[in-house]
Formats: C-alpha cells, structure tokens, sequence
C-alpha cells in the first residue's frame, strides 16, 4: 500500500511513506507461540506457588516445563523436528493435565465436599485455565505448522 503526500513548493518536498505487508503468519513461527505458553507457565505457577500459603511443591511443577519449554525455543525456531515433538509432547501433557484440574474446580464432586473458599476455587480455575487455554493454543499452533510443511513438501 502506498501513502503519498501532494509537491508542496513551500517546503520542497514529496513524502512518500511505503508499508510492507505483513506476510508472517504464526504457523510459520511456532517458537513464538512456544514463549508464550512459556511465559504463562512460569508466571501463572509461580503466581499459585506465592498465593498459596503452604506452597505447595506441586505449583512448581509448571513454572519448570515453561522454563523446559522456553528453553526448546531456539531449536523450534531453527525447525529441528525432534525438539518440536518433545515440545508438542510436553505441551499436549500438561494441557490435558491443566484443563482436567480446571474441571475439577469448575464442577466440584460433592461428595469430595469444599477444602476451598471460593475466592480460592476462583483464583485456581482462573489460572488452570489460563494454562489450559494458552496449551491448547501451542498445540493448535504446533499441528497446523506440521500439517502445512507436510503439504509444502508434497507440493514440491
């Protein structure tokens, strides 16, 4: 697209501005949808490990894959294909782990009966499902890369 601006004589100048088009497209990069994911982990695990006054070691176990994840990026980028199935694998786990305790808070058993003020129960399906929802977004990102390289190479 092309901005132009009319001759002025008085200031003796034609401003022409060109804009680039945008072709990155996020299947193309999915280290970036990695760092994200990434980053939610690390910070919402470390958010539940301070909230929570026992601190339970089990919250860390989120804010380590992130760090796992984040470090994986650089190779992600560079298309190595076994770091990006760990990656896969790893994300795919932990969302399915995430999105089953987001359940768990959202429909409680109630014979399991409430340990949880509900501000509590709140703040656990809030982040839950921040991790669950950003997982499955890398996963999205993840499949929809290796199924458009599958079809680059069989064009070609």
């Amino acid at each position: 697209m092309l901005f132009a601006c009319k001759y002025n004589p008085t200031a003796l100048a034609l401003v022409t501005i060109h804009k680039r088009p945008n072709n990155m497209n996020i299947v193309e990069r999915p280290d970036i949808a990695n760092n994200i994911h990434a980053t939610t982990l690390v910070g919402a695990g470390l958010t539940s490990f301070f909230l929570n006054e026992k601190r339970p070691k089990t919250a860390l176990i989120a804010p380590a894959v992130g760090g796992a994840l984040l470090f994986m990026s650089p190779a992600l980028k560079s298309g190595n294909k076994s770091v990006a199935h760990v990656a896969v694998s790893l994300t795919s786990v932990l969302a399915a782990v995430t999105g089953q305790m987001l359940t768990k808070e959202l429909w409680p058993k109630k014979e399991a009966g409430s340990t949880f003020p509900k501000a509590v129960h709140n703040r656990r399906a809030a982040i839950f499902g921040t991790m669950t929802l950003t997982g499955l977004a890398a996963v999205g990102v993840y499949v929809a890369g290796f199924i458009a390289k599958r079809k680059s190479q069989k064009a070609s």
